[in-house]
């Protein structure tokens, strides 16, 4: 209808007012008691012009009956209502409209949907309004809802599939239902600053695919509900600093699958009770998550944070402290910066706080500057381009397995609690940096147990272990010094240039503290090692050194799960080390055992004690050294063992073999041997190393000391060697009733004692010329003085009668001595003449005695052929 349609008799003052200041382009301010019907407005907007100039609604402080409907019109003059109480809605479906500025006013609902506004649409300071529909509308600059308050049970604003040309302002709102908004595109930024949305029930903010080209920008934010932006895409950063979110027990952010070209700014006192939900979530630049708290996760899933298969391009980080209750999850997770969180709680849920598996971070992975876990860090099958940094942290365990780390992991002055579990697992991984432990506290297996739990009688019982490293490549440093662990360190198949332990405290009370199998390093140095329980480093391949200088181990027994099960303090059985193992200045409370192990230059066991306390000292069996320095501080508390053991120099002093208790040299051999020890200390050694009498130790000192130029000195060794085998008690003679037995054993100790008296068994040759001319001497002289008379030929006559009285030599009692004493040798006197009275006894008393001295050299001799 025209201008001239609206009558007098039909118009109220207020609308006549409000008609002229149309016409004229100015604003009218009218009082709340006078009444502008709506439907008079309506008519005003879209009245045809026929002087074509420019028009404008503008009114204040009116009060409006009626629904303003302007649905499916075409307004296209600009409609300003500031402080206006509708009393009716404003309907504006599928209506085309210039601009729209709605400041302060009380409606009851604006219905809006497929709105087609060429300018921006203001709908400021809204109160008592029910519902705000834009769905589908089209906004050709900003849409500003700031300072609205819009309460709905179900969606509050709707914005489904609305387009926004400029800003989508909705500062300081205040909605009670849904902020609703998938599938929207604005073209400049979602400003929700200081906004508060409460759906309790449900979604309070759904952007679900929305397009938000310059970022959202919620600083300070209230949301009761869901902040569903799932599959959206965000142009700019992500703003949520200083926001609180609250839906406990479910997902309060979601953010899955979104892109978000810039930063996430959760950060500045940012509070989320629930999960926060970045799952398959593309950033560009940074997540922040400096002085957040996200608490209250999913009570079945226990995780706080998703980032599942999410790709972060600028890091993960928190440099002021983050609360955190609940597991943070990488899943798939690719962060191209650094992933740090410096000072942070964080409580994992169901043993978890951070949960990374094929995660792969560009920068390094760092938890610094004092961060609380009470819940392990997982990494399985990550990819770490830089370096693993958890100093200061103090958490339950670090987990890393199938992972490559191209810097250095570094756990350092922090301490990680397991009680019953592994505190420090590293498994089948690579870190080409060096391996950190400095300063690190343990506890795991050995620890004490939880209030009220049985408390294992020793750790020696169970298969976990406090620290784990196995199936790993170090190619820098496994640096653990200052090491302190309650429980078992475990090295199994791991290869590393250099190990050190230097100043490590490990307990283990009855069970091991270091267990190494197949370990292929270049040093290793366990100095000043403080070891409540064993050490055991078996099957391993030390290229250099090994170091175990000034350390005190007590020892404890191997695990029942092992071969082999027994009390020891350091065991390296079979071994193999390239230069030398040193050993000095330590205590070993519990035997030393190197079976089987080879060491390509020298054993060092200077100053150190060997307590045996459970009766070996020192088990060498079959081992390889070129020297054994076996020069302890004291002489050892137990048995020493070098059966089978083949060392080229052997260093010791009469102080290096216990008194006490057994030495075992069966099959020792040696190539040289050092000069402190005097021949009369090596037989008692060799005494003691054979309590039952063996001849392959006093041979193996008789062939070190011929070679060393000794020939006297192998010659005595042999001669101790052969009056043992003579004078031994035969195993089983003391308890045997066999007579037979007893017998022979005395006459065959008899038979010794003359070989050792007439000639000491073939080594002391003089002694039988000295004895062979006493004889002789003492025969002959007995001859001469009194060998008659003889009475044949019926006068007696002086000396012995001839054989033959024809046929006999002259009478020398000398040469007739000679001839009884050479019973192989006919010198023609003993068969010619026949002594009588006392000279007869004496001629069988030289006659035995040259029997006895020659079966005596026959059988020294015999022995000397079977020697060369």
């Amino acid at each position: 209808m025209g201008a001239g349609g609206l009558s007098g008799a039909e118009v109220s003052s207020a609308e006549v007012s409000l008609r002229r200041s149309f016409e004229q382009r100015q604003a009218v301010s009218l009082g709340d008691d006078q009444v502008v019907r709506a439907s008079f407005i309506a008519q005003l907007v879209v009245m045809p012009r026929e002087d074509g100039r420019g028009q404008a609604l503008e009114l204040i402080g009116a009060r409006i009956v009626g629904d303003l409907d302007l649905s499916d019109c075409s307004v296209s003059v600009p409609m300003v209502f500031r402080g206006c109480r509708f009393e009716g809605d404003v309907l504006l479906d599928d209506a085309r409209t210039s601009r729209i500025h709605m400041e302060d006013c009380e409606i009851g609902s604006v219905r809006a949907a497929r709105l087609r506004c060429e300018g921006p649409l203001w709908l400021r300071g809204l109160q008592k309004t029910g519902r705000i529909d834009l769905e589908d509308a089209h906004i050709g600059g900003d849409l500003d809802l700031a300072g609205s308050r819009v309460g709905n049970d179900g969606v509050a604003v709707n914005l489904m599939a609305a387009q926004v040309d400029g800003d989508l302002v909705a500062k300081n709102v205040d909605l009670r239902g849904t902020f609703h908004l998938p599938g929207a595109v604005v073209s400049g930024r979602l400003l929700l600053e200081q906004a508060k949305i409460a759906n309790e029930s449900g979604i309070a903010v759904d952007g679900k695919s929305a397009d938000v080209s310059l970022g959202i920008d919620a600083r300070l934010a209230r949301f009761t509900g869901k902040l569903q932006f799932a599959g959206a895409r965000l142009g700019g950063d992500l703003n949520l600093q200083g926001a609180q979110h609250d839906r406990p027990g479910a997902c309060a952010i979601d953010f899955s699958g979104a892109e978000v070209r810039g930063s996430a700014f959760l950060r500045g006192g940012f509070s989320c009770r629930g999960v926060l939900d970045c799952r398959h979530a593309t950033i560009s630049g940074q997540l922040r998550l400096d002085r957040s708290a996200v608490t209250d996760p999913h009570p079945g899933s226990g995780v706080a944070i998703a980032l599942d298969w999410a790709d972060i391009a600028g890091g993960v980080e928190a440099t002021e402290p983050v609360a955190l209750d609940g597991a943070i999850n990488l899943v798939g997770t690719r962060v191209g910066g650094v992933f740090r969180i410096r000072g942070g709680q964080l409580n994992g849920r169901d043993g978890r706080a951070i949960n990374a598996v094929a995660a792969a971070f560009g920068a390094g992975f760092r938890l610094e500057g004092a961060s609380r876990l009470s819940s392990e860090i997982r990494m399985t099958a990550c990819t770490i381009s830089g370096d693993v940094m958890l100093d200061g942290l103090e958490g339950t365990s670090f987990h890393l397995a199938s992972s490559t780390v191209s810097g250095v992991v570094s756990i350092c002055s922090g301490k990680l609690v397991a009680p019953g579990g592994t505190a420090l697992h590293i498994a089948t991984s690579e870190i080409s940096g060096d391996l950190m432990l400095t300063d690190l506290e343990l506890l795991g297996d050995a620890c004490q147990p939880a209030e009220g739990a049985e408390a294992p009688s020793s750790s020696a019982d169970l298969l976990v272990s406090t620290a784990q490293l196995s199936d790993t490549t170090v190619r820098g440093r496994l640096h653990a010094g200052s090491l302190r662990c309650s429980g078992e360190v475990r090295l199994v198949n791991l290869v590393v240039p250099h190990v050190t332990f230097h100043g490590a405290a490990l307990r283990a009370p009855g069970a091991l503290v270091i267990s190494g199998s197949n370990l292929t390093v270049d040093t290793l140095v366990l100095a000043e090692l403080s070891a409540v329980g064993g050490v055991v480093l078996s099957s391993c391949e030390i290229g250099h050194v090994l170091r175990v200088t000034s350390a005190v181990i007590t020892g404890g027994s191997r695990r029942l799960d092992l071969e082999e099960v027994g009390s020891f303090s350091l065991d390296l059985t079979g071994t193999k080390i390239g230069r030398q193992l040193n050993m000095a200045g330590s205590f070993f409370e519990d035997k030393v055992i190197l079976a089987d192990a080879a060491v390509g230059q020298d054993v060092r066991l200077d100053d150190a004690r060997l307590g045996g306390r459970n009766g070996c000292a020192l088990d060498a069996t079959r081992l390889e050294a070129s020297v054994l320095r076996l020069l302890p501080a004291t002489a050892p508390g137990g048995a020493v063992r070098l059966a089978n053991a083949n060392v080229g120099l052997l260093i010791d002093r009469a102080t290096s073999w216990p008194r006490e208790h057994e030495v075992d040299l069966s099959g020792f051999t040696y190539g040289r041997l050092s000069a402190e020890v005097t021949l009369a200390d090596r037989l008692s050694w060799l005494k003691l190393a054979t309590p039952q009498f063996v001849p392959g130790p006093y041979e193996q000192l008789a062939n070190c000391l011929t070679a060393a130029g000794d020939k006297d000195g192998a010659r005595t060794v042999r001669l101790a060697a052969v009056r043992r085998s003579y004078r031994d008690v035969p195993p089983g003679l003391r308890d045997t009733r066999s007579v037979r037995r007893r017998i022979r054993y005395v006459f065959r100790r008899a038979w010794g004692c003359l070989q050792d008296s007439v000639l000491g068994y073939g080594y002391r040759s003089a002694r039988a010329l000295v004895l062979f001319v006493v004889l002789w001497v003492v025969g002959g002289a007995a001859f001469a003085l009194g060998s008659g008379p003889c009475l044949r030929a019926g006068a007696p006559q002086a000396g012995p009668c001839p054989v033959k009285a024809d046929e006999h030599p002259s009478w020398d009692p000398f040469l007739y001595a000679l001839d009884l004493l050479i019973p192989l040798l006919d010198l023609g006197h003993e068969k010619a003449w026949d002594v009588i009275g006392p000279s007869k006894a004496v001629m069988w008393v030289l006659m035995v005695s040259g029997w006895v001295l020659a079966t005596a050299i026959i059988a020294a001799a015999s022995r000397t052929l079977r020697r060369s």
